[in-house]
């Protein structure tokens, strides 16, 4: 695999990186700009430098945390009371502009990394608890973006614009996959834009792909015809996700003439081990394992039809952040799907989320959760959890909505679709904040709307 050469910043980077005299080589980098960030990393990664990328926003106990238990390292943040990042070790400080303008380029061949050593720290969206940092060998990431390259077929004629942040498994092998292939990739990750600051900026740079979120597709399939010159040279929407809608991704194919890619990986696996092929006449809520990965199917609680999914790779991830490294061999995804007569997976949402109702039927929060985001325009978001009651258990709705709604005729419909088992316990009127990948980054209740 051909990875292009440093740029002249890198070399600064790296010739400053091979200056310092720590035995830990370890380098946090947290809310730097993505182009300078990569730079950084690749420089890091030049001289053997295990690099850990954390949002911006972290809460302030994941980041103390997350420090101790990186021990002695380069901790490079881009300060709000700052024109530039500025470099932290230990007590000391200076402006990363003082890197720029190293006197000595040192020329030293590349660190020849081995597959039992921690290259990269990613870390979970907390969506199901504490984020977690998950250590990467840099053979799992190459391999990653060199599958997606494979996978969606790009070449030097396509520019992918990835509106995932690079502290993301998403957003970092994009940009990956510039080092990796001819395909041009523009990494756009400002998490306050609205959806038409987004599609201005597509406008502008005129991507043949862009990689995005479930809201992105929901967005574009209601505005509809009014994008159609802003969308122009648009071949296929790569999204990560199983809560696409159908008719969204038919109403954007009929309108736009654009292919929805879904693909579906974890962190664990620096992303990427299922994906639908597009253009092709199946739905893309089905899924194939991609290249050199292995799935195992376990019966989820005597079910016939739902299966618990493990992952199976070479590109399983070290460890976590703080515990002993050593390549797993499989992954229990916590995750369930159905399989098809063509051996094809569809994803049902948590096996931690399925609950059960008090005349033992098993409840899925997730199908009415799909359900609701599309039952009427005025609900923004929702998110549907398993509580306990008496005898079993039944399902709390958190709605993010631009008006009250009559909860008593929303029962109704949802006993009418469902049945009475997933009559909801309780609403919540909440404002709900998801990632650019459609992930929940917070909920806030607001019970004065009820």
């Amino acid at each position: 695999m051909i990875i292009k050469e440093l740029e002249p910043i890198e070399q600064r980077f790296s010739s400053r990186f091979a200056l310092e005299k720590r035995t830990d080589k370890t380098l946090l980098i947290q809310g730097v700009d993505s182009t300078l960030s990569l730079n950084l990393m690749r420089a890091a990664w030049h001289n053997g430098w295990t690099v850990a990328i954390i949002r911006k926003d972290i809460h302030n106990d994941v980041l103390q945390e997350t420090r101790l238990k990186l021990g002695s390292h380069l901790h490079i943040v881009d300060n709000q009371d700052s024109t530039t990042p500025r470099v932290h070790a230990g007590k000391e400080s200076e402006s990363l502009e003082n890197w720029k303008h190293v006197d000595n380029i040192l020329s030293k061949p590349p660190y020849s990394w081995q597959e039992h050593e921690c290259a990269v720290i990613l870390f979970t969206s907390g969506s199901t608890g504490i984020p977690k940092g998950v250590c990467h060998s840099m053979g799992n990431m190459l391999r990653s973006a060199k599958r997606f390259v494979e996978h969606f077929q790009f070449s030097n004629n396509d520019h992918l614009c990835c509106f995932a942040p690079i502290h993301t498994v998403s957003g970092l092998r994009s940009l990956v996959c510039s080092l990796i292939s001819p395909v041009q990739v523009t990494l756009y990750d400002d998490k306050n834009a609205s959806f038409l600051s987004n599609i201005n900026k597509i406008k502008h740079l005129k991507p043949t792909n862009i990689l995005c979120g479930p809201v992105f597709i929901a967005h574009l399939a209601a505005y509809g015809h009014r994008l159609l010159e802003e969308m122009q040279g648009v071949d296929s929407l790569l999204c990560a996700g199983s809560d696409l809608n159908e008719i969204e991704c038919a109403t954007v194919k009929r309108i736009f003439g654009i292919s929805v890619g879904n693909y579906y990986g974890l962190t664990e696996t620096f992303g990427f081990v299922l994906a639908a092929k597009i253009n092709q006449n199946t739905s893309h809520q089905w899924l194939a394992p991609c290249e050199g990965v292995k799935i195992s199917l376990s019966p989820f609680k005597h079910s016939k039809t739902l299966f618990q999914l493990t992952i199976i790779g070479e590109n399983s991830y070290l460890g976590y952040l703080g515990a002993p490294l050593f390549r797993k061999t499989s992954i229990d995804t916590g995750d369930l799907v159905q399989k098809n007569s063509n051996g094809l997976l569809k994803l049902m949402g948590r096996s931690s989320g399925i609950v059960k109702a008090p005349n033992t039927e098993w409840i899925f929060p997730h199908l009415v959760e799909q359900w609701l985001k599309h039952y009427s325009n005025i609900i923004n978001d929702v998110v549907v959890k398993g509580c306990k009651i008496v005898g079993g258990y039944g399902i709390e709705i958190w709605i993010d909505s631009l008006e009250p709604l009559n909860l008593s005729e929303m029962d109704q419909c949802i006993v009418n679709k469902f049945g009475s088992e997933y009559k909801p316990i309780k609403w919540h009127y909440a404002t709900i904040k998801r990632t650019s990948v459609g992930k929940i980054d917070h909920i806030i209740e607001n019970p004065n709307r009820l």
